[in-house]
């Protein structure tokens, strides 16, 4: 299993902040590089699918730019579930031996205190928290990430020091 579901899973399993306090801190900039190349794709393969979740702007950050370079044309789809941007792109066969992708952003983040309170003012109003907490395909929440989350947060008060079990567990 992939560690990082665990640790968001983790994070949902255990509660996650909802609210921001309004002290924020200055502003940061970074730059985030994603690349990605397949290797050895199978020759007798009629179709190859790939799709990636795009960064986008929140009240924590603002995407400035994000630059897509790859080998192939591609498109920028929305879910319309969790309102989220997603790169896309088929080919059809003859397919290339290699695929190459690189997705750059630079971000400025916002950072405040994290005050624990209601979950429902973070959310769109079209959406609610379960969505986000029930078990898909993509994500796996069920006795094992609990007992993971419970194993990484054995002894910790509170939620910084759970956060933090998880995350040093990870």
């Amino acid at each position: 299993m992939d560690m990082r579901y665990f640790a968001l899973m983790a994070l949902l399993v255990l509660g996650v902040p909802s609210q921001l306090d309004a002290g924020p801190e200055p502003a940061r900039e970074f730059e985030f590089v994603y690349s990605a190349q397949l290797t050895e794709i199978p020759q007798d393969a009629k179709t190859l699918k790939l799709w990636a979740p795009l960064g986008k702007s929140t009240a924590h950050q603002e995407v400035l730019t994000r630059t897509i370079t790859t080998d192939a044309p591609y498109e920028i789809r929305n879910d319309l579930d969790y309102d989220n941007e997603i790169f896309y792109l088929t080919l059809k066969g003859p397919l290339p031996k290699t695929l190459n992708l690189k997705i750059t952003y630079q971000v400025q983040t916002f950072r405040t205190k994290l005050v624990l309170s209601d979950r429902s003012n973070r959310l769109p109003q079209n959406q609610s928290w379960d969505l986000h907490l029930k078990p898909n395909r993509l994500v796996v929440m069920d006795e094992t990430v609990r007992s993971m989350a419970r194993q990484a947060t054995t002894g910790k008060v509170g939620f910084a020091a759970k956060a933090r079990g998880i995350y040093d567990f990870v």
